[in-house]
């Protein structure tokens, strides 16, 4: 099953926009997930409210495959609001 897919996630810009320590996972790390699932992330955005940061990935594929990024991607989700 083919699936269109908004993922959203709001952090604090101190974790999120910086480099974080090697227990943390970095921003490197966020790129790293994103190339690998270059395939099926159609685009990306950043933004900035006050001192929250937000990232969103539009994405269109496999529904399996979209599920496997949400997975990976929730090591960034400082607060738990990894919207999918």
């Amino acid at each position: 099953m083919r699936s269109s897919s908004t993922l959203c996630s709001s952090t604090s810009s101190s974790r999120s926009c910086s480099l974080s320590s090697s227990t943390e996972p970095s921003i490197g790390d966020l790129h790293s997930i994103q190339h690998d699932f270059q395939e099926i992330i159609e685009t990306t955005g950043h933004m900035h409210q006050c001192e929250w940061c937000l990232e969103t990935i539009f994405c269109h594929g496999e529904a399996s495959q979209i599920r496997e990024l949400v997975y990976q991607l929730r090591d960034f989700d400082e607060h738990g609001r990894l919207y999918a």
